[in-house]
Formats: C-alpha cells, structure tokens, sequence
C-alpha cells in the first residue's frame, strides 16, 4: 500500500538513475566474458597498481585469474540482472519490501567485500566500493518508505 499523502512510487529521475547505474553493472559483470585480457589488465591494476606484474604471475595463475574473474562477473551479472527486475518492477510500483531487497543486497555485497579489501589492503578496491555505495545509497535514501506497507 502507498504511503499516507503520497504515492509512495519512485519518480522516473530516481528509477532512471538506478536503471543506469544497473545497467553500468551488467557491463562490468559481462566484461570478463567480452574482454577478458583487458580486465585481467585492469584488475592488475586495481591491486598491484601496475598491469605488469601479469607478466611475472605465469600461465596458470594467469588462466586462474581468467577463470575467478568470469565467475565474479558471472555472480554480479546475475545480481545486476535481479535487481533490474525489481527496480522495474515492485520497486518502481512503490514496493517497501522490493525498496528493503534493494538496500540489503547492496549491503550484504558492500560489508564483506570492503572488509576483505581493507584487510587485504587493496585500497583503490575500497574506493570503488564506496562510490558504488554512495551511488546506491541517493537514491535510496530519497524512496526510502516512511511507514510499512
């Protein structure tokens, strides 16, 4: 039910936003697939803060990184992809419990994935995630619900 004096619904700036930032997402999660040479780079880049050290790491780590890098992709294009459905679907229709799946998945992802960067010291990592936090965290605070529904 919508909230007393309002519709409850989000407005299209806010479903356009997350839309985007969704969409942003699935590219990240597909890239593994279409280019994986270049995110290997790129994740080099993120940790070592230097894409050359691939060429020291030898085959196998390389092919492994290959692979873990797929499944991560794998795992955030299936996010991307369930959160699509639920910000176009009982989210834009004003859905307090869609709102709360929402908030907690980011959550459930941001806690043990920045903790694991802090501990392992892959500080950049960290800063991606508190942006992407941050760019979750608007929207969601504008539509947060005010009473059950």
């Amino acid at each position: 039910m919508p909230v007393k004096g309002s519709t409850g619904v989000p407005s299209a700036f806010w479903l356009a936003w997350l839309t985007v930032l969704i969409a942003a997402m699935l590219a990240m999660g597909l890239a593994p697939f279409l280019a994986p040479e270049l995110v290997l780079r790129g994740m080099s880049l993120l940790v070592f803060v230097n894409p050359d050290v691939l060429g020291r790491l030898g085959a196998p780590v390389l092919g492994y990184l290959l692979f873990v890098h797929a499944v991560i992709g794998a795992i955030m294009t299936g996010w991307a992809a369930l959160l699509l459905l639920v910000v176009r679907g009982p989210y834009a229709r004003g859905s307090r419990s869609a709102w709360r799946a929402i908030a907690l998945s980011v959550l459930a992802w941001f806690v043990p994935g920045t903790l694991l960067s802090l501990w392992a010291g892959v500080w950049l990592n960290v800063s991606v995630n508190l942006l992407f936090l941050a760019l979750f965290a608007v929207p969601l605070a504008a539509t947060r619900p005010t009473r059950a529904r």
